[in-house]
C-alpha cells in the first residue's frame, strides 16, 4: 500500500475528525419507513443497490482524494523552484 492508500484508509492519521450524525439518523429512520413498506425481495434489491452506490461513492471519494494529494504535490515542487 502506498503512502496515499494509507493516509487515506487512516493508517497515517494527522489529526481526528468529529462528525456530526443528523445524516446517519435521517438515513436510518428513512432505512426503518421503507423495511416496514416493501417486501423482503424488494429490501433485497434495494440493499443491493445501496451497497453499490456505496462502493461507487467511496472510489470517486478515493480518487478525489489522490487527485488532490497529486495536485498539492506538485504546487509543493512548484513552490521550491
Amino acid at each position: 500500500m502506498n503512502i496515499i492508500e494509507k493516509l487515506y484508509y487512516g493508517e497515517i492519521k494527522p489529526h481526528s475528525h468529529e462528525y456530526g450524525s443528523n445524516t446517519l439518523n435521517e438515513i436510518e429512520n428513512l432505512e426503518r419507513v421503507l423495511k416496514e413498506k416493501l417486501g423482503d425481495k424488494d429490501i433485497k434489491i434495494l440493499l443491493a443497490y445501496f451497497d453499490a452506490h456505496h462502493a461507487r461513492q467511496l472510489e470517486i471519494a478515493y480518487h478525489n482524494f489522490e487527485s488532490g494529494f497529486k495536485l498539492a504535490h506538485k504546487f509543493m515542487f512548484e513552490g521550491l523552484n
